[in-house]
């Protein structure tokens, strides 16, 4: 993988709970955003916003499974401004709330 797209990668990793822009990333990594877009795209396999939606949720998930944090502090935690943007966006790409997903799923 392209060296540019791994530090991008880490950058990611490492600031989860900030709001993350496409092109502060590519700025923090030297290339224009048009091009990182297209790079990133081509290495990772999905556009940077569906990655970042992607890595944000299954985090989400792991911490509603193994902690006690209510699922407002975790949306906070992934960069969610709100526990119905968090909530939304966790039953669309999990098909069940994130309380369903503790109690049902994980017998909390």
């Amino acid at each position: 993988m392209d060296a540019r797209i791994l530090a991008a990668l880490k950058y990611i990793e490492q600031d989860l709970s900030e709001q993350i822009e496409l092109e502060e990333v590519s700025r923090k990594i030297g290339l224009s955003k048009f091009y990182f877009e297209r790079l990133f795209h081509a290495e990772v396999g999905e556009s940077f916003y569906a990655y970042l939606k992607r890595v944000r949720l299954h985090h989400a998930a792991r911490r509603l499974k193994r902690t006690s944090q209510s699922v407002y502090e975790i949306a906070v935690a992934y960069g969610y401004t709100s526990n119905a943007t968090f909530s939304r966006a966790f039953q669309r790409f999990f098909g069940v709330s994130p309380t369903r997903y503790r109690k049902e799923l994980w017998g909390a």
